[in-house]
């Protein structure tokens, strides 16, 4: 188990300043976020780990935009299987563009998703980087 990333929300309006403080106040580098996500996403690392800045608006709903620590594991669906015979607060497993997750709720009531990242995540490149190569390679 690890961490797979962060996520916070900040209010859409602030945008400029987010960048401004994660990119250049810290220095963090920012990162593509995916095509597939649900909102638009500001990316950085943080070393080895990825920090997620998801923007929220009034319209949108508190559990759309609440932070959460994401953890990596293995064995999702015997994990979830554990944590609800001893009574956890855990919402059902589902597919989602990185792999297949469930969120779960800590004593304290802390939001964590539990997601088994896709082999595709890691070993894949995106579609545009592949047509690049196959473009540069036919010049």
């Amino acid at each position: 188990m690890g961490v797979h990333h962060v996520q916070l929300s900040y209010p859409a309006h602030l945008q400029a300043q987010i960048e401004r403080f994660y990119g250049q106040l810290l220095g963090l580098p920012r990162v593509a976020g995916s095509s597939c996500a649900p909102a638009p996403v500001l990316r950085y690392m943080a070393g080895s780990q990825r920090l997620d800045l998801v923007p929220r608006t009034a319209a949108r709903h508190a559990c759309e935009c609440q932070g959460h620590l994401a953890l990596r594991v293995a064995g999702l669906d015997a994990l979830h299987q554990r944590l609800l015979a001893h009574g956890a607060t855990a919402l059902a497993v589902v597919q989602v563009y990185e792999g297949m997750r469930f969120y779960a709720k800590d004593p304290a009531g802390n939001t964590l998703e539990l997601l088994q990242p896709a082999v595709t995540e890691i070993s894949l490149p995106c579609m545009g980087c592949m047509a690049a190569r196959r473009a540069r390679r036919n010049c």
